[in-house]
């Protein structure tokens, strides 16, 4: 049996002669050698509302997305609001503006406040948010579980005594601690071993003289899972509910999740391939289940259980834990709607959100399955789990309006919807970049990585300079190699030289990078723009070059191709004619008559700036916010100050238009 500690007072449990050990810290538990991120580090939107600052513990926060219910107001903001204004917690629309989700008279239990979403700023605070939300009355046990693997805190659902709380594995989160001192619980248990949440951890969340500390664990996620069943049912259970807890990847999938609402009995988990471990089948039967249920469909190795509570996708298996919750609960009018990707904002809820049950959407579209569920279950009131980035105000916005409106027929499809639309007659986004006009045919007078991979291949330059132009040396260079190969000798680089001397594709320069879905609203393709740019730090300069990494960047083919992340087509700007003779893209985008222009005092991140001389318009940089800007130049993509050198021109260009 796995090593196990609680805490020493009434919280040891035993039944069917089995006798939980009781000590104070005494244990150390082995880390869940199995574990890993169920879902990738993602900070949902805080709730409408909240003016909250990132989270300076959460590594996954960023600043808040701009134009959004979050920040209006705070300096910097795309949409301040007028002086004076206040924005309702009901409501995920901008000041002044009529709720969204209307309150429902009768559908909130009372004591709890009517909100129509329970978010916070980070999963930590998210996490804080629900438990505020579930107990009104202070709690006297919380549950401890660590925030980036979170198969200990899905097992937890069955503990309806007290919270669970999220916090990183190497210090207790700030948000975390201060609402322990706020409510001086009695215990704080933490879940998972010493790799998930270590001893220095617990420790911190001693807030009082009288705090007691202890641990439920196991050795892996399993074992863990069947500690928390025997600590939450220790006279038995007539129910058990299964579920993988392993998923495709090896991490755990969703339905324990959605299966928590459930209430009347624990979730053990089993693996696709080995089924119920001989511990889990102990578990069981010490619990004397006469019934077990499987929450989802995928096989549990040979193991059949009593009856599945399952879909086809992880959406229709909550619909179907949500009909028997209903069916078990009658009073139940609520459902609390969450991310099914991203589960990491709802798993504090479990199911000590005991008025409804949990059901899953994707962050912009309510599936079928689901909405077909609120429009005919009777359900009321849909409230959501986790911010705006998570579940969207739209979806929520529909949610409700089916729930309120029976009549209404569910879209059987996603509708195609832009996420983001310019003004006037600026770019708008694209799903498709125009594909180039051919290939470069080094020659004379010709840039880009194919000159760059000819004049590197041949070793033109003292010292080796293979980022320059097509220039006699290397003409002459060509015309030596092909003499040696047998070729004619005209000192243009065809398809035969080219094959001959590098073995590379022969559009090789045809790289472009892929835009987002049309969906993608503005935040979304700002992030990809940026992320793309800092993935290219480090990359070598080409003069004339567009990528792809390892091949080498100039200052304007960095920026094309970052416009291209974002769904910016800025034709006829493409990545052939930017390797042309005298061609310079960063006056072409400096002039383009798609691309909003604007002072350059109004900079915001995504904008990209630009230096002048004598000439003109000589260089471009994307600038990432806080004076930095990432840029193409002499050397390698580097991220660096905006004022080092050169002079700034007085306009910037802003792709995305506002």
């Amino acid at each position: 049996m796995p090593r196990v500690t609680h805490t020493p007072r009434a919280v040891i449990s035993s039944f069917a002669g089995i006798a939980v050990a009781a000590s104070l810290l005494a244990a150390t538990v082995p880390a869940h050698a199995d574990e890993d991120l169920t879902d990738p580090p993602q900070t949902g939107a805080p709730a409408a509302g909240e003016f909250a600052s990132p989270d300076p513990q959460d590594p996954s926060a960023h600043a808040l997305p701009r134009n959004t219910p979050g920040n209006a107001g705070v300096p910097g903001s795309d949409s301040p609001v007028p002086p004076g204004s206040q924005i309702s917690p009901d409501s995920p629309v901008s000041a002044g503006a009529p709720s969204l989700v209307p309150t429902l008279a009768g559908a909130t239990p009372a004591g709890r406040p009517d909100l129509s979403r329970v978010a916070g700023v980070s999963r930590f605070e998210t996490a804080v948010t629900i438990a505020r939300y579930t107990f009104i009355t202070p709690p006297k046990t919380v549950y401890l579980a660590e925030g980036w693997k979170l198969a200990d805190a899905m097992a937890a659902g069955s503990l309806r005594d007290g919270p669970v709380l999220l916090t990183a594995s190497h210090n207790l989160h700030a948000a975390v601690k201060a609402y322990l001192q706020e409510i001086k619980p009695e215990k704080v248990i933490a879940l998972g071993g010493t790799g998930s949440i270590p001893e220095k951890v617990l420790e911190q969340a001693k807030v009082s003289e009288t705090t007691e500390l202890g641990r439920i664990a196991g050795a892996d996620r399993f074992e863990t899972a069947n500690e928390i069943a025997k600590y939450a049912f220790p006279d038995g259970s007539n129910i058990v509910y299964v579920t993988d807890g392993t998923g495709s990847q090896g991490v755990i999938g969703p339905d324990a999740l959605t299966g928590a609402s459930l209430r009347n009995g624990p979730i053990l988990f089993g693996s696709r391939q080995n089924g119920l471990s001989a511990d889990t089948l102990d578990v069981i039967s010490h619990l004397g289940a006469k019934e077990i249920v499987q929450l989802g469909s995928n096989q549990l190795g040979s193991y059949k259980p009593t009856r599945y509570l399952a879909g086809p996708h992880r959406y229709a298996t909550a619909v179907e834990v949500s009909k028997q919750v209903m069916k078990d609960h009658p009073e139940v009018h609520i459902a609390y709607l969450t991310n099914g990707l991203v589960l990491a904002d709802s798993v504090a809820a479990g199911g000590r959100l005991d008025d409804g049950s949990v059901l899953l959407t994707e962050p912009d579209w309510l599936p079928y399955a689901v909405c077909e569920h609120i429009r005919t279950s009777g359900i009321k009131k849909v409230i959501a789990l986790g911010g705006d980035s998570t579940v969207t105000p739209e979806v929520l916005n529909a949610a409700n309006e089916y729930a309120q409106n029976p009549a209404k027929p569910c879209l059987q499809t996603r509708p195609v919807v832009r996420g983001w639309v310019a003004p006037g007659y600026y770019l708008q986004a694209v799903d498709k970049i125009t594909p180039p006009p051919g290939t470069v045919v080094p020659q004379s007078g010709w840039n880009g990585t194919k000159v760059r991979e000819v004049r590197a291949r041949l070793g033109v330059g003292v010292p080796l300079n293979a980022s320059m132009t097509f220039d006699r040396a290397t003409r002459n260079a060509v015309v030596r190699f092909q003499r040696r190969s047998g070729l004619p000798a005209s000192g243009v680089v065809d398809y035969a030289t080219w094959v001959r001397l590098t073995g590379r594709p022969w559009n090789m320069d045809n790289f472009q990078m892929q835009p987002p879905p049309l969906k993608a609203n503005r935040e979304q393709r700002i992030d990809a723009m940026l992320s793309f740019a800092r993935g290219q730090i480090g990359t070598p300069y080409t003069w004339g070059g567009a990528g792809p990494t390892g091949d080498g960047y100039d200052c304007s083919g960095l920026a094309l191709q970052a416009l291209y992340a974002a769904g910016i087509d800025p034709q006829p700007i493409n990545v052939i004619s930017h390797a042309a003779p005298t061609y310079r893209t960063s006056k072409q985008l400096y002039a383009h008559p798609g691309l909003q222009k604007l002072p350059f005092a109004y900079r915001i991140p995504g904008d990209l700036v630009f230096w002048q001389g004598r000439g003109g318009i000589y260089h471009v940089a994307i600038y990432v916010g806080s004076n930095q800007v990432i840029e193409s130049s002499y050397g390698y993509t580097r991220q660096r100050p905006l004022y080092k050198w050169g002079n700034i021109a007085p306009y910037i260009v802003r792709p995305l238009a506002t």
